[in-house]
């Protein structure tokens, strides 16, 4: 599964923006690729490391964040732990920590 987004906001905003670029990459079983330009800081391979909650309309994973050299969760030394959702028909992504601070993103 792979798609782009054209919108975005922060997870305390109200209203989206446009976004340079935002893609997303469910191919792989182990992990989502995602990039995002201008907030690299959300750019990355996320490692599943578990569903958190499984809905009708979304499904929220626990997941590490790495940089894109890291192949397997093995590597991984000092994981960055943070939730990753799909809504249904993958309409919306969103990427947050524990204090649901974050980004969603929208097609």
């Amino acid at each position: 599964m792979k798609g782009t987004f054209s919108k975005y906001k922060f997870t305390t905003g109200l209203f989206y923006n446009s976004i340079d670029r935002a893609d997303f990459d469910a191919s792989n079983e182990d992990y989502f690729q995602i990039t995002v330009q201008p907030y690299f800081k959300y750019s990355g391979r996320y490692f599943i490391h578990s569903v958190a909650k499984r809905e009708s309309q979304r499904t929220i994973f626990m997941v590490h964040k790495t940089g894109f050299d890291t192949n397997h969760i093995e590597d991984i030394e000092y994981p960055e732990i943070c939730y990753l959702t799909i809504y249904s028909g993958f309409r919306k992504v969103a990427i947050f920590d524990s204090k649901m601070d974050g980004i969603i993103f929208k097609r």
